[in-house]
């Protein structure tokens, strides 16, 4: 455990001296200024698309944050050589691919909860009330979804280059934000193969699971159950691709 916590604490030291925190702060000013854009508006309609604007600009930054230094924390220890001074030390090689996930994560976290701040301040400052109940769940799934995407990302950087890498969990990523809406729109004459293969992918990799902007905004309502299982869902897609990429880089003399 001691050599996964070094491990985790120097990653995050590097991810932050790469400015990691910089694309979010972008984020929040180019949001801010789209939704004085639509400031003019009535008070619902501004509060409703406030809320999407936020979820969709935040879940495109987070997301693209940890796919992007996901797959660029492993390259750059193979091309610096770190990794192989590491695994002198000795550490063992799960141990450090864990270690680099953990340090990824908790910059995730910590991007998180910078968004959870401005979010709360830029409503306050327009007026709104303190963000309620179902908010702050959906906001707590933005995370959920960046962790599941980094681990997918490091998993597939144990074996691929990093321009594959890159490629192959962006492919996944829009796959699973639309599995389900392909479900929903197959046509009655669907051949019967085609729709168990449709309905199979919905039901094992729908990232819409973790999206609950429609919760956010009251359109749709979730019980406690049912929260708690998608997040089971998030939690367990991490575990599968965490131990998959053990697996693999424990086989590989490098990655």
């Amino acid at each position: 455990m001691r050599a996964i916590a070094l491990v985790a604490i120097e990653n995050f030291r590097l991810l932050r001296r790469d400015r990691i925190f910089v694309p979010v702060l972008f984020a929040c000013v180019l949001i801010s200024f789209l939704a004085n854009l639509v400031s003019g508006w009535s008070i619902e309609e501004f509060q409703k698309i406030l809320v999407d604007l936020g979820f969709f600009g935040f879940q495109m930054t987070g997301s693209a944050v940890s796919v992007f230094w996901a797959v660029k924390t492993l390259a750059d220890a193979r091309e610096s050589g770190a990794l192989e001074v590491q695994l002198a030390a000795p550490i063992a090689r799960v141990s450090w691919l864990v270690g680099r996930y953990l340090g990824l994560s908790a910059a995730l976290v910590l991007l998180s909860l910078m968004v959870l701040g401005f979010w709360q301040g830029f409503m306050l400052l327009n007026q709104f009330s303190w963000m309620q109940t179902n908010e702050l769940i959906a906001f707590a799934f933005l995370p959920l979804t960046w962790l599941v995407l980094a681990a997918m990302a490091m998993t597939l950087a144990t074996f691929c280059t990093q321009g594959v890498a890159l490629f192959a969990t962006a492919s996944l990523w829009l796959a699973g934000q639309t599995t389900s809406l392909v479900e929903a729109a197959l046509p009655p004459e669907t051949d019967a193969v085609t729709r168990q293969v449709v309905q199979t992918l919905a039901r094992f990799w729908d990232l819409q699971q973790l999206n609950l902007v429609d919760f956010a905004t009251g359109l749709t309502i979730i019980n406690p159950t049912e929260l708690l299982l998608r997040a089971l869902y998030g939690v367990l897609l991490i575990a599968i691709f965490l131990t998959a990429g053990s697996l693999v880089f424990r086989s590989r003399d490098a990655i």
